[in-house]
């Protein structure tokens, strides 16, 4: 008797470790660290703090329009001389963007550690710059062939940086202003978005939602900056990530546990404790 409740103990934790594994193939891994979440796993995300990266994203294009202090000359001076001196030295990786992006970083993590500016914290402050650096680091670089001179894609690059620069305070302050209500309008909608689409997550932060596994992956290929050098990280909590070898993110979120063999001898036992569940459902 006890033989057989013991098998069947087998039976019934493989058909949990079944379900919990179907439960799991709601999120599937993407490039640069992200994944892709539907169904379950996506409403199980429906809280605010999971739409702060898109409230900020989102907020900043706006913002952008509204805080409009130029470039300083001795910004886009000093920038263009380093600027030129990366390029030319990786000419086949640079990309006005990434380093637009990778000067406007630097200068976020020196705002915020000087003040909030009407950020939660210092951390929401360097992400809610980032989002901004985003911004202008899209609007000047785009329309820069590749294939122009180191000088053209820095003065563009440069002019990218040193206009969020000079509008940082401004901008988080901004964004700030608008972080709840955003959150709020997000939140309302995104259980029955969940339905129809899911949430891309880079380091456990919601980044946009997509229809389909398909457009999932094209929003990464677009929105991953690629660099020259060997390491990677986050701007806006967009992973950046290395043009040498396999693309790596230092945001990376841990892939979603997958259910690996039970380390039981029993395990023909188990496969038939999966069956039934399958039977089950049918």
């Amino acid at each position: 008797m006890s033989l057989i409740k013991c098998l069947l103990g087998v039976a019934l934790v493989a058909v949990g470790l079944s379900v919990a594994g179907e439960a799991r193939a709601d999120t599937t891994q993407l490039d640069a660290g992200c994944v892709f979440k539907t169904g379950v796993d996506c409403t199980a995300d429906c809280t605010p703090v999971t739409f702060s990266a898109v409230c900020n994203v989102n907020l900043a294009a706006g913002c952008t329009g509204m805080c409009t202090a130029s470039a300083s000359a001795s910004c886009t001076g000093s920038c263009q001389g380093n600027c030129t001196g990366a390029c030319n030295a990786n000419p086949g990786t640079f990309t006005c963007e990434g380093q637009c992006n990778t000067d406007c970083s630097g200068s976020c993590s020196g705002e915020c550690s000087a003040s909030t500016n009407g950020a939660s914290t210092q951390a929401d402050c360097v992400a809610k710059c980032q989002a901004t650096c985003k911004a202008d680091c899209e609007g000047k670089c785009t329309g820069t062939p590749p294939n122009v001179s180191c000088d053209e894609k820095c003065t563009a690059s440069c002019n990218g940086s040193c206009t969020a620069d000079a509008n940082v305070a401004c901008d988080v302050m901004c964004e700030a202003n608008g972080s709840a209500n955003c959150e709020a309008n997000l939140m309302g909608g995104c259980s029955a978005n969940c339905q129809t689409q899911g949430i891309i997550e880079c380091n456990g932060v919601a980044q946009a939602f997509a229809n389909a596994l398909a457009d999932a992956e094209a929003w990464i290929k677009q929105h991953v900056t690629y660099s020259g050098s060997a390491e990677a990280s986050c701007t806006g909590n967009t992973c950046q990530a290395s043009a040498q070898g396999q693309a790596k993110a230092s945001c990376a979120v841990s892939p979603a546990a997958g259910g690996g063999g039970l380390a039981i001898g029993l395990g023909v036992l188990a496969m038939a404790g999966i069956g039934l569940a399958r039977r089950k459902r049918s």
